[in-house]
């Protein structure tokens, strides 16, 4: 959506704010449907689950090609949201029970880099290929909701699974009250929340706006949506490597403060450079930039008050949760545009100094650790 954000903008005639707001909304949903969705799939099982999210979310997404101004656009957008956030605690879960115990990190790191794949092709290719080739961001948005549904009818056929997958697959009894209260209730869930609550705020307001940012700067269209490319890209390539490391060391406390620590410098620089060096601090921060959701998404299935049962459910309420960040921080970030261009940025780091403070006090969950 960010690269198409300019094209969308001229036909509907938003704002910098009303950009930010539709930028958030995408994921207000999920705040609300995500932690239900988690434990409709400790209930049905993964792959019901998944045919059903991606065929929903197909249908959704395309209707936001509909949209008319911005009111419409808020709506369509608000609930693709809705439906497709339940595809996250189902993928995650899907990736837990497949591999050992104390492969947790890889598993969630290739969850991720599968998602970073689609977050480089779409900068790249949405509004400088897709769009002038479809004939505008409507046709974009109608091809992407068709490949959602087709992916949704793969999902029809048998799946092979391995024993501790099929194991894992027992579906919960516990009531969805009793389930979200016994949730709540563990403070290293709790704090899991609040932590990856600014990972989100921070890095998904950045992306939001920083091809805005760059064009408003002089930079050409296409130079401007590739540092989202980069940035993804970067990402995805680092994302197994630096979680299998996080799993030979036993630890995921280091590598989330390091993760936060760099976004912390490199969003704050961005607030006063605006030239070539902008490649070398999207890179930097792009390093971390996965990891950061993949470990905290393996902390939050290994602490020991969740379980097999219940791990989906615990996923989507701090993901859910979590995404309030996104909701509020693109609007709040942009309105400061007003004041000073860059200062979008400064707000943007300091969430991101706060998050690195509350990893402090994170209970480590890796098998060291537990050692």
């Amino acid at each position: 959506m960010p690269v198409l954000f300019k094209e969308i903008s001229d036909d509907l005639g938003l704002d910098l704010v009303q950009i930010g707001a539709v930028w958030g909304i995408l994921v207000l949903g999920s705040v609300f449907v995500m932690p239900l969705g988690g434990w409709i799939c400790d209930r049905l099982g993964i792959r019901r689950t998944l045919i059903l999210v991606s065929i929903l979310a197909g249908i959704a997404g395309a209707l936001r090609g509909l949209s008319v101004d911005f009111i419409s656009l808020m709506g369509t957008a608000f609930l693709w949201g809705l439906v497709s956030s339940v595809a996250i605690p189902a993928t995650t879960k899907g990736a837990s029970i497949s591999v050992s115990t104390k492969q947790q990190g890889m598993a969630q790191g290739l969850v991720g880099a599968g998602g970073g794949i689609g977050a480089i092709l779409g900068p790249m290719i949405s509004a400088s290929v897709l769009s002038p080739w479809l004939g505008g961001w409507r046709s974009v948005l109608y091809l992407y909701g068709a490949i959602s549904v087709i992916i949704g009818l793969f999902w029809l056929y048998p799946v092979t699974e391995s024993e501790r997958g099929k194991a894992g697959e027992t579906m919960t009894t516990v009531p969805i009250r009793q389930a979200f209260s016994h949730l709540w209730h563990v403070r290293d869930i709790r704090k899991l929340c609040f932590t990856q609550f600014t990972y989100v705020a921070s890095t998904m307001g950045m992306t939001g706006f920083l091809p805005l940012y760059l064009r408003g700067n002089g930079w050409l269209a296409t130079a401007a949506d590739g540092t989202l490319a980069l940035f993804s890209g970067i990402a995805t390539l680092a994302t197994i490597p630096l979680t299998m490391l996080s799993d030979k060391l036993g630890s995921r406390k280091l590598l989330i403060f390091i993760s936060f620590l760099l976004s912390m410098v490199t969003i704050g620089l961005l607030s006063v450079i605006h030239n070539d060096l902008v490649w070398l601090l999207v890179a930097i921060s792009g390093i971390f930039a996965a990891l950061t959701p993949s470990l905290i998404t393996a902390m939050v299935i290994e602490t020991r008050e969740v379980g097999p049962a219940l791990s989906a459910t615990a996923v989507g309420l701090v993901v859910g949760i979590s995404n309030m960040g996104w909701v509020i921080s693109p609007p709040i970030g942009n309105s400061l545009a007003n004041i000073n261009f860059g200062l979008p940025f400064v707000f943007w780091a300091a969430l991101a100094l706060l998050g690195l403070v509350l990893t402090i006090f994170l209970k480590e969950t890796g098998w060291r650790a537990n050692k």
